[in-house]
């Protein structure tokens, strides 16, 4: 969804249809995995919204386990432990010269 359209929006606010039962499907469906691909709208905020429309009764319906992956084969650069903790003593350090510096200031 455009996280600028109204919630109940079912035009042009819906970016994309990503699982939808068609007249003729059974009226049960087991656990459905459902796979797809946002890659373009990359670098773009969207919305995942999960509504029910059901004119023929009762319709029970559920969502579990919802991930979101990337399948680039770029990494995200983090630091291990031993980085964080030189980070950390190299900033404090930093900040213990800079508070002392306008102390004798």
């Amino acid at each position: 969804m455009d996280p600028a359209a109204p919630d109940f929006d079912v035009g042009a606010g819906v970016l994309m249809n990503v699982f939808q039962t068609e007249p003729g499907d059974p009226f049960s469906l087991g656990y459905t995995t459902v796979n797809f691909n946002l890659t373009g709208f990359a670098g773009e905020t969207i919305r995942f919204r999960a509504a029910l429309a059901s004119n023929q009764g009762l319709f029970p319906f559920a969502i579990d386990d919802v991930t979101c992956r990337s399948i680039t084969s770029a990494q995200i650069p983090t630091l291990g432990e031993w980085g964080m903790i030189a980070t950390t003593g190299i900033l404090g350090l930093v900040g213990f010269i800079v508070i002392r510096r306008k102390v004798t200031a």
